[in-house]
């Protein structure tokens, strides 16, 4: 049951409040609908444009979506949210992207051991396929940073944890577009070499020379982005 507002602070904002308690205590799940915008008035006592802004900003919040001719209806968790709304600084100093590189590079050392134990003799496969694509693009002078996504997505699909998995992609992809984060490698045959090296110590099951290796490949794109004076 949705709590009746009162006037101590701006009705759409305790309108947006009530409508995501409404949702953690009637246990919505996403594509479960929410109440009409008339029906959530009635029990807030505001009006339809209080409502209709609340849920604007809901949905902005990637809480909820409004799918036409239905209504509102919640939404499936995604960081990409978070990251979105990231205070402006965040998005914008070359220091806290850096921070936010450490962050992603600690996730997917701390999580290599779990991909160890899990990961199948066909991943390891398409693992090694995808450095021999990037070696061989390597020597046309061509881009991999596709393959290197690939990769990594593909090192730690086995974990079958989606919140892991969403997370490392939302990393991926706030860091790829910063005009902060260069994209490319300076030393692209380095580059797939440490790829081949984290597949080879796979093949080895041996999380520690595996974990070096990340190590290794990460701290070659942290030299990137402490050296390159276009920073």
């Amino acid at each position: 049951m949705l709590k009746q507002i009162t006037q101590n602070e701006t009705i759409a904002k305790r309108a947006l409040k009530e409508i995501k308690n409404y949702i953690v205590q009637a246990n919505l799940k996403p594509g479960d609908k929410l109440p009409s915008e008339a029906e959530i008035g009635r029990q807030l006592g505001c009006s339809k444009s209080s409502v209709r802004e609340a849920l604007r900003s809901l949905e902005a919040l990637g809480i909820i979506r409004m799918v036409q001719g239905v209504g509102a209806i919640v939404s499936r968790f995604n960081f990409d949210v978070i990251f979105e709304n990231l205070p402006y600084h965040l998005q914008v100093s070359k220091q806290n992207l850096q921070e936010l590189f450490e962050i992603r590079a600690a996730f997917e050392v701390y999580f290599l051991n779990k991909a160890i134990e899990t990961i199948d003799v066909q991943k390891v496969f398409q693992l090694e396929q995808l450095v021999e694509t990037m070696e061989k693009k390597t020597k046309k002078g061509e881009s991999f940073s596709q393959e290197d996504f690939m990769f990594h997505s593909l090192l730690f699909e086995s974990l079958h944890n989606t919140a892991a998995l969403e997370l490392m992609r939302t990393f991926w992809n706030f860091l790829s577009r910063s005009r902060y984060v260069p994209l490319d490698s300076s030393q692209p045959l380095a580059t797939a070499r440490g790829h081949r090296n984290i597949v080879d110590a796979l093949k080895k099951r041996n999380v520690a020379e595996a974990q070096k290796a990340m190590e290794e490949h990460f701290s070659e794109i942290r030299r990137r982005l402490e050296n390159d004076d276009k920073l």
